[in-house]
C-alpha cells in the first residue's frame, strides 16, 4: 500500500545542499516525483508522503549512498520545518522540547504515531509510520532517526550522554557505518518503529538551544535571595507560557513548578496583584493569537497547538469570546491593520 499520509516538503528543505554536495540535480530529483524545484517555494508544498520516500530513494541512487537520509538529517534546521521545528528551540528541557516537538508534529506530517515515556532511570522515544510499504518506511526511518539525534544532541550540548537507536530493518552497510554517522550505538531488528532509549535524567537538562544559556531565557530572579519577585511575576508567566503551551502543559501546577512555588502560592500571589494565572494565560493566549494570525497564513488548528489547545474548537469559542468573531474572518479584516 503506497503511503498516501500528508507531508510538508519541508522535510527535505535540506535536499539542494546535500545533493550538489554530491555533484546531483536536487531540481532532477524533485521532477522525477512530479514537483517543480524552480525556486526555494517547492518546500512549501505538502505531498503524499510516499513521493517523500521517493525522493529519498532517488537521492539514494544518484549518489551511490544507501545511507543519504543520514546525512540530509545532518544538515537540516530545525527552523526550516515550521512548528514542529521550532518546538525544539522553545522548551526549557529536552522532554519539554521533545513533548512539543511530538505535540507540534500533525503540522508536518500525518500518520505518526508519536510518544515518550519515562520508567524507572530510562527514556524511550518511539516514532512509528502508518501506512506505506516497508521499502517506503526504511527509507524515511533512517532519516527521521537521525534527525531526533541530532536533535538531543542540539539541545543538550555537551551535556549529552550515550543514546541507543534501534531501527525496525535490516541494515543496508555495515552497523559501524551507521554508529558513526549517528553519533549512537544502533541496533537492527524487527519491528513497528523507531526506538530512541537515553538515561531519563537527561529529561531535566536545559535546552541549549534557548538564547539565554542553560534554562532558557533567563527569568527574573532577584540577585540576592534567588526568588522571584511579585513585580517580576507577571514576565516570569509569560516567558514561561511559550514553551508551555507548545508542550501542552499549560496548567497552574507546571508554571508553579517550574517557578519553584506550589500552585497556592503562586495564584495567593497573583490574586494580591489583582489577577490570576488563568487571567495571565488568558491574556497571552489572546495577544499571541491576534499576531499569529496577522503575521501569516498559518491554519486554525497551528496556531490553537502552539497556544496550548487541546482542540482548535476550544480556541474558536475563545477567540469569539475576545473578538466577537471566528479567527478565520477576523484575519479577512483585520490583517492589514495594525496591532
Amino acid at each position: 500500500m503506497i503511503d498516501r499520509f500528508p507531508a510538508r516538503l519541508a522535510i527535505v528543505h535540506m535536499l539542494p545542499a546535500v545533493a550538489a554536495a554530491h555533484g546531483v540535480d536536487h531540481r532532477q530529483i524533485l521532477a522525477s516525483v512530479g514537483v517543480d524545484g524552480g525556486d526555494d517555494g517547492w518546500a512549501n508544498g505538502v505531498v503524499a508522503r510516499a513521493r517523500i520516500a521517493e525522493v529519498l530513494a532517488t537521492l539514494a541512487r544518484r549518489t551511490g549512498d544507501a545511507m543519504i537520509g543520514l546525512d540530509l538529517a545532518r544538515a537540516a534546521d530545525p527552523g526550516a520545518l515550521g512548528p514542529p521545528g521550532l518546538a525544539l528551540g522553545a522548551g526549557r528541557t529536552l522532554g519539554q522540547s521533545l513533548m512539543s516537538h511530538i505535540r507540534q508534529m500533525p503540522a508536518l506530517q500525518g500518520g505518526v504515531s508519536y510518544r515518550l515515556e519515562r520508567s524507572g532511570a530510562s527514556a524511550r522515544l518511539t516514532h512509528r509510520l502508518w501506512g506505506g510499504t516497508a521499502e517506503e518506511a526504511r527509507v524515511l526511518n533512517e532519516g527521521v532517526a537521525g534527525f531526533i539525534v541530532g536533535a538531543i544532541r542540539g539541545i543538550l550540548g555537551d551535556d549529552c550522554a550515550a543514546l541507543h537507536v534501534t531501527l525496525p530493518h535490516r541494515p543496508l552497510a555495515c552497523t559501524r557505518d551507521y554508529d558513526d554517522r549517528l553519533g549512537a550505538a544502533v541496533t537492527f531488528r524487527a519491528g513497528d518503529g523507531i526506538v530512541i532509549e537515553f538515561d531519563a535524567a537527561l529529561l531535566d537538562q536545559p535546552n541549549c538551544r534557548l538564547a539565554d544559556g542553560p534554562g532558557g531565557p533567563a527569568l527574573p530572579l532577584d540577585r540576592d535571595s534567588g526568588r522571584i519577585e511579585d513585580e517580576a511575576l507577571i514576565t516570569a508567566l509569560d516567558l514561561l507560557f511559550v514553551p508551555a503551551a507548545m508542550a501542552g502543559q499549560v496548567s497552574v501546577e507546571c508554571a508553579a513548578r517550574a517557578l519553584g512555588l506550589s500552585p497556592r502560592s503562586l495564584q495567593r500571589r497573583l490574586a494580591a496583584l489583582g489577577t490570576s494565572y488563568e487571567r495571565q494565560l488568558d491574556d497571552w493566549r489572546h495577544r499571541s493569537a491576534r499576531q499569529a494570525l496577522v503575521g501569516g497564513e498559518t491554519p486554525i488548528q497551528t496556531i490553537a497547538r502552539g497556544l496550548g489547545y487541546a482542540d482548535a474548537s476550544h480556541f474558536i469559542r475563545a477567540f469569539h469570546r475576545w473578538e466577537g468573531s471566528a479567527p478565520a474572518e477576523w484575519r479577512k479584516t483585520r490583517r492589514a491593520d495594525p496591532l
